[in-house]
């Protein structure tokens, strides 16, 4: 949990697991990091390499994932 709350700039987190599903212009599922996980009520493909997830309960947030930390600077 210390990186769920970290002051960086960039944190990064380890995927366990990612399902997610459309539904008409939707993207709905749940995002799972190594010891916590969250819902997806929404998201957007910003580049190649970014896209931004819109996290329910608990982030109540959009929040950008890059393949790359160089992807978000």
């Amino acid at each position: 949990m210390d990186q769920t709350h970290s002051n960086e700039t960039y944190p990064a987190h380890d995927v366990d697991y990612c399902d997610l599903f459309t539904h008409s212009q939707d993207v709905r599922g749940f995002l799972r990091f190594d010891s916590w996980g969250v819902y997806v009520e929404g998201a957007r493909v910003l580049d190649d390499d970014i896209v931004e997830l819109e996290l329910g309960p608990t982030v109540h947030d959009r929040v950008r994932f890059a393949t790359t930390r160089d992807a978000l600077e």
